[in-house]
């Protein structure tokens, strides 16, 4: 994007691509806007030092290299700790910059959206603004406990366009259960996207649809922060304790838990995440291990223990790409999650949006309340 050097605020900055798209985007080029929602540390700025980010008020401008290309990033802080990096690039170069950046980085990751939070989204842009839904991505798990009248037990993924696909998602969710993913919307002329990656695109960049993203960001935010924030809580520290002419090291740790209202775990699920596939082929599908496969590629799992009933479970739990060990342990309806070494949020947050994925998707997150003092 074409943007001048100037100090802008939010408002001005998305003003002046509505009002500007050809010397924004470029003679033929696709004049779409889109938004990565991002979790990232407060101290935001200090991640992107060797990329020379440029200050524009409110708007930081971040360049990222890829072989003979250059794509740009324009970062607005929307709370503290959360993110939204505008760009026209396409996905793969997305793929080339931003994504294998954050997977190389500590202290940041994709503000993911639980699907329920996606669901009400979709109802409030219906509901105001008489948006029309005319494509699709949802799925449901088997073990979802969400209403379904049509094999409530099978799992499903439901990709869907048409002209009548908000009765059609309707449709599906009051038969099938399902929850979306990602929803196309149009309203007006104008055209939506939004998923629960932490995408928002605008296929028409005009002041309705950049005051629609104002909008509909400033509702999911709140929910967005408290997930953030804690994440950031959950730590494994230690204090001196002095006794007579003796000081000891006393390590204390605030954990987390992951609630699940809508699902019991079994000891297939948790085997599964585990990568223990020695189960009776009998009664273990495909479908069962493919539902893993994020959890499988993004975490190792060492020191596993499952008991069958009552149901508990343990292990630790090493996040490949960030680095952090944490240590984990639940029941059928509950897991915590223990910080054991180079903790870092994204990586719980990472775990939990895995758990919303695949077990639960009305899962929350929250801490113990009151600090373990380790053993």
């Amino acid at each position: 994007m074409n943007i001048p050097p100037q100090r802008y605020s939010l408002e001005t900055f998305l003003e002046y691509i509505a009002r500007n798209k050809e010397d924004v985007f470029g003679p033929g080029q696709l004049k779409w806007l889109k938004g990565h929602l991002l979790y990232v540390r407060k101290d935001w700025q200090t991640t992107f030092t060797e990329l020379h980010p440029e200050n524009y008020g409110e708007i930081t401008k971040i360049l990222f290299a890829n072989k003979n290309e250059v794509v740009d990033f324009y970062a607005y802080e929307w709370a503290p700790g959360i993110l939204m990096m505008f760009t026209s690039s396409t996905e793969k170069l997305y793929e080339k910059t931003l994504e294998q950046f954050i997977r190389a980085r500590r202290g940041i990751s994709p503000a993911w959206i639980r699907p329920i939070t996606l669901d009400h989204m979709k109802n409030y842009l219906v509901s105001k603004f008489d948006a029309k839904i005319y494509r699709f991505i949802s799925r449901r798990y088997g073990h979802w406990k969400m209403p379904a009248r049509i094999r409530p037990d099978e799992d499903r993924r439901i990709s869907y366009s048409g002209n009548d696909a908000n009765e059609a998602l309707k449709e599906l969710q009051s038969l099938y259960g399902v929850i979306p993913m990602s929803i196309d919307m149009q309203i007006g002329e104008s055209k939506i996207q939004i998923n629960r990656d932490g995408l928002f695109l605008l296929r028409q960049a005009n002041l309705e649809t950049v005051s629609i993203l104002q909008e509909i960001i400033q509702r999911v935010i709140v929910e967005q922060t408290v997930i953030r924030d804690t994440s950031e809580k959950f730590d494994a520290t230690t204090r001196k304790v002095s006794l007579g002419d003796r000081e000891f090291n006393i390590p204390r740790i605030v954990a987390g838990k992951i609630i699940l209202p809508r699902t019991k775990l079994s000891e297939i699920m948790i085997r599964n995440m585990f990568k223990q596939n020695e189960i009776d082929e009998r009664i273990q599908s495909d479908s069962d291990i493919d539902v893993m496969s994020e959890i499988e590629a993004d975490f190792s799992f060492i020191d596993t223990y499952i008991q069958e009933d009552p149901m508990m479970f343990r292990a630790t739990v090493v996040d490949e790409e960030k680095g952090t060990v944490f240590g984990l342990s639940g029941i059928e309806n509950e897991i915590a999650l223990i910080p054991k070494h180079r903790t870092t949020f994204e990586s719980f947050i990472k775990f939990y949006n895995a758990i919303v994925e695949n077990f639960d998707d009305s899962a929350t997150l929250a801490t113990f309340s009151e600090p373990i003092i380790a053993k």
